[in-house]
């Protein structure tokens, strides 16, 4: 397979040059009500939807933009911890918790958006569960570990990891301080360290070539997926891509070593340029960014209140 990547500068000019990354529409919408506690949310593909999970992960409920109407999808503990949306919309891939004599035990489930109804891709297990995604046809799904990539059919209720035919897909995630990227069908692996320290939150460019991940104790960083061409955006977590693959959003959070004392959304363009504050708020917490399909919104929550706000952008 052939890799190419976009040459990136960083030279003084192009750094204070760049347009900034967006421009704030007035004030944020509130979408959620004094009653509700809720965190991380995710977009539908369509944009219509917000999934969203309750204090400590627990459920996964459904937000609808911008009416903010909200359904019920799971209760379970720790459900909201890695949410992933199907291609179509349809489906919800996640992993679920249950606890037996003070031992915590993970599967990975899919949840049907309409119906409400789940079925398990995996047994309940105590060992460690990587965070699972979909092919780009939603028919298969893939749980990528250290050493290997075990693949399920994500259409079959009973449990299966015998795919009848997997797809052409390229899997990129990290493990450690590696970037590894896995080749299907052939399941060839590839790993590549980029820069120097334990990789958090890698989060692959809507166009498959870049990938943004925080670097354990350090900065937030941007790489092609084979880690070269690095831009170090300085101190950030959680990003999130915009549909054009040239934008990220964060946050920039501080702390005392037991709570948060500040954290805002920021914006800035893949290159390291025009870096934005979309927030800029002293009392509240505000945290774990996604931007809409469409490049038109940012949506996060507030970590103390509990609320789901969505802030215009261009």
């Amino acid at each position: 397979m052939k890799f190419t990547f976009p040459i990136l500068l960083l030279s003084l000019s192009r750094l204070f040059s760049g347009s900034l990354a967006v421009e704030v529409e007035g004030p944020p919408l509130e979408l959620t009500g004094e009653e509700t506690y809720f965190i991380a949310p995710r977009w539908s593909p369509d944009g219509a939807t917000l999934a969203v999970t309750g204090r400590n992960y627990r459920g996964i409920y459904l937000l609808s933009f911008p009416e903010g109407d909200v359904t019920p999808i799971s209760e379970e503990p720790a459900a909201g911890l890695a949410i992933r949306w199907s291609p179509a919309g349809d489906r919800i891939l996640s992993i679920v918790s249950r606890y037996e004599n003070r031992r915590r035990y993970n599967a990975v489930a899919v949840f049907d958006v309409n119906s409400g109804r789940k079925h398990l891709l995996t047994d309940f297990q105590t060992d460690p569960t990587g965070a699972p995604s979909w092919s780009r046809d939603g028919k298969q799904i893939f749980l990528a570990g250290s050493k290997d990539i075990l693949l399920f059919d994500s259409e079959r209720k009973e449990k299966t990891t015998d795919p009848s035919s997997p797809s052409s897909e390229t899997i990129v995630t990290s493990h450690k301080e590696e970037i590894i990227i896995y080749e299907l069908p052939e399941k060839r692996r590839m790993a590549f360290e980029a820069v120097k320290g334990g990789k958090l939150n890698l989060t692959v460019s809507p166009d498959g070539k870049s990938v943004a991940f925080e670097i354990m104790g350090g900065h937030l960083w941007v790489t092609g997926i084979d880690g070269k061409n690095a831009v170090d955006l300085g101190i950030g977590y959680r990003p999130s891509w915009s549909p054009g693959s040239d934008r990220i959003t964060y946050m920039i959070t501080s702390d005392d070593g037991h709570q948060y004392l500040s954290s805002d959304i920021y914006a800035v363009n893949a290159d390291g340029s025009g870096k934005v504050n979309i927030t800029k708020t002293e009392k509240q917490l505000e945290m774990s960014p996604t931007w809409s399909p469409d490049g038109k919104w940012i949506a996060y929550h507030t970590l103390n209140e509990g609320k789901i706000l969505v802030q215009e952008v261009r």
